[in-house]
């Protein structure tokens, strides 16, 4: 399964400390073959650590600095080069799930992309410090 990781690039602890169980779980359940990640710090990253430390091969779709700086001085015009790295991450990154972590603007806007490019949806909801799941 390849397996498009998102989410926030500050979460709290107790989130970030829950991308490992939840990526073990799903690892058990459904063998992941790829980590498809956005190279951003906070989840993303934590979800290629994890590949790393399991030997899962993991794809990064990175938004340089430049390409930020680029849409800041356009005054900031939409899309944003994190929507357009979404876009990206589903049409070469070709996931066969995306598994969303609590996040911000950038995760709503994967979720919905997901969802439009009918990409199974799941989330990781959290509950004290487990992580749960809502398809």
């Amino acid at each position: 399964m390849r397996l498009l990781v998102c989410g926030s690039r500050r979460p709290p602890p107790a989130v970030l400390a829950a991308v490992f169980p939840a990526l073990d779980e799903w690892h058990r359940r459904r063998p992941i073959t790829c980590i498809i990640e956005g190279e951003a710090r906070g989840i993303d990253r934590k979800a290629r650590e994890w590949a790393e430390a399991r030997g899962v091969p993991f794809e990064a779709y990175p938004v340089t600095s430049a390409e930020w700086d680029t849409w800041k001085e356009a005054g900031k015009p939409q899309p944003s080069p994190g929507t357009v790295r979404n876009g990206q991450m589903l049409r070469e990154g070709k996931p066969t799930a995306v598994l969303a972590f609590p996040g911000n603007v950038g995760t709503a806007n994967m979720m919905k992309q997901t969802r439009d490019a009918g990409v199974p949806l799941a989330r990781v909801v959290m509950i004290t410090t487990s992580p749960g799941w809502e398809i």
